[in-house]
């Protein structure tokens, strides 16, 4: 399991190009992600609608979405809980639980909110 995160955490850093400064700056990491995330979700809109086979159509919409949504997602997974690992060294499970709880609690609150807004007359 380890790992896997440190694998992760260095791809994150990577990414980010700071791989000569020892302290990494977890606010580009989270930028450069909103940005993949926010290019990925324009990238799966602009599918040309003249492909004849709508199993093809979703197919390369979704490969699309799906991989640009699970990189940049994990990459953000991992630089919180990281960075939460840095701040409370003593307790990292603890540290890394209330941040993965925070997201899915977030997930669940703003689902409801986004269903609302999109759907004014329910």
């Amino acid at each position: 399991m380890y790992l896997i995160y440190s694998q992760a955490s260095w791809l994150k850093v990577e990414l980010t190009l700071n791989c000569n400064q020892p302290d990494d700056n977890p606010c580009s990491t989270l930028f450069i992600c909103g940005l993949g995330l926010s290019a990925g979700v324009f990238l799966s809109s602009l599918i040309p609608p003249g492909i004849s086979n709508p199993e093809a159509q979703f197919l390369i919409w979704a490969t699309i979405y799906v991989l640009s949504y699970a990189l940049f997602n994990g990459l953000s997974y991992i630089t919180v809980i990281e960075t939460a690992w840095l701040w409370f060294p003593d307790k990292p499970g603890l540290a890394a639980g209330i941040v993965l709880s925070g997201f899915g609690l977030s997930s669940a609150l703003f689902n409801n909110i986004a269903f609302a807004l999109v759907n004014p007359t329910r």
